[in-house]
């Protein structure tokens, strides 16, 4: 079991609770993250959108 899992297995608390826990826990996470990194990471993602967006009007306009 990871860290993580072990920090939430037992959480008697509500799930909103539990949502807002690890909610808190990524923004930390995330503000240790240099902000090139993070864009980098956001680039990345953006360009696998375009490429299966790409992939998506090939296959209609195949059709």
């Amino acid at each position: 079991m990871s860290a993580a899992c072990a920090t939430y297995a037992h959480w008697p608390h509500s799930t909103a609770e539990l949502a807002e826990r690890i909610a808190l826990d990524l923004k930390r996470e995330l503000l240790s993250i240099a902000p090139e990194t993070l864009e980098a990471q956001l680039l990345d993602l953006m360009q696998e959108v375009a490429q299966q967006h790409i992939r998506c009007v090939t296959r209609l306009r195949d059709c």
